[in-house]
């Protein structure tokens, strides 16, 4: 009996070290580490630039061999123009909560630019506002433009990333866009601008693939979302847009770069108050290249002047026979 007692105390003691090895072992996990820009001299005043102290906290989070992210706190923040570039060491995250507002004229690169980095998450309830009223206003008046037509956010050489939550307004040109960006979500976003405002599009997908915008909401002075070429399983469900010019492919052939489209789906959406709904476009007797496999389901049109486009002959100047080949199409509203 006594040396069964021990035994039992024994193999108790070995649990109890075992148990305490393995809740030791999880505290040593590496956690995430968090770079608030603040701490890095941003000031929350709306009028002091705060793109060096962002840079430089992405670049520390970017050097981290743990996860990490990168915080922008609530309040209002002026952002001049930001590249936050990879390659990073681990998975990287953009947390923004204020308001960013972008210079009301801006030389050179697009405002916001996330590019060469796997595994990224940028997300938050923040605003991207680019001011780009002064851009329209130029622009209609015929004067001289001195405003760059920039981006509020583009992605560039991305595999594998997530953007959620955030509000785009007033952008000089595209709200986001993704290039040469493989596998990515957007979701739960939001995009306005004037329905006056020229190239304001919502999302603008180039050279992708494996790209899904969801339950999002976008009512801009151009197209809600638009293609261009070079794409491969591309998903749009659950987004309500307009006012707008709609949901565009193309324009297509202008280019002898361009690379074919296939396997698009654009599914349970709304386009209310628009002058399009689903168009394809693309230029005639230009360059050859091929959109494959687009199929548009569950569509409901609300006080849409045109619903359903296919403009082969898409050529201000003149007819001329179009070289671009659409095939396998269906339409299921």
């Amino acid at each position: 009996m006594k040396g069964s007692s021990m035994t039992t105390v024994a193999l108790l003691l070995v649990m109890v070290m075992i148990c305490g090895g393995m809740s030791h072992a999880h505290d040593d996990l590496p956690q995430q580490s968090v770079f608030d820009i603040t701490k890095y001299g941003a000031v929350c005043d709306g009028k002091t630039d705060i793109s060096k102290a962002l840079t430089k906290a992405w670049c520390d989070a970017c050097a981290s061999t743990c996860a990490s992210k990168v915080v922008i706190p609530q309040g209002d923040y002026l952002c001049g123009v930001t590249n936050l570039a990879g390659p990073c060491k681990a998975p990287i995250e953009l947390e923004i909560n204020g308001n960013l507002k972008a210079p009301s004229v801006i030389k050179g690169e697009d405002w916001l630019v996330v590019e060469y980095v796997n595994d990224v998450k940028v997300f938050g309830t923040g605003t991207l506002d680019g001011q780009g009223g002064t851009c329209w206003e130029k622009k209609g008046d015929r004067a001289p433009i001195l405003c760059v037509c920039v981006q509020n956010m583009r992605f560039q050489n991305i595999n594998n990333g997530w953007v959620e939550g955030l509000t785009s307004k007033d952008s000089k040109f595209f709200h986001m866009s993704t290039l040469y960006v493989k596998n990515m979500t957007l979701t739960k976003l939001h995009m306005i601008a004037p329905a006056d405002s020229r190239n304001t599009d919502g999302i603008h997908i180039s050279r992708s693939s494996c790209i899904t915008v969801t339950d999002s909401s976008i009512a801009t002075g151009d197209d809600c979302i638009s293609m261009a070429d070079g794409l491969d399983t591309i998903t749009i469900r659950n987004v309500k847009c307009g006012p707008s010019h709609g949901i565009s492919i193309g324009s297509l052939g202008k280019y002898i770069t361009e690379t074919p489209l296939k396997s698009i789906t654009i599914q349970n959406c709304t386009i209310a108050d628009s002058d399009n709904g689903i168009r394809i476009k693309s230029w005639p007797d230009m360059f050859a290249t091929s959109l494959t496999d687009v199929h548009f389901e569950d569509i409901i049109l609300e006080n849409v002047d045109n619903p359903i486009i296919i403009d082969q002959m898409y050529c201000p100047d003149g007819a001329c026979k179009s070289k671009v080949r659409v095939y396998m199409c269906s339409y299921t509203l």
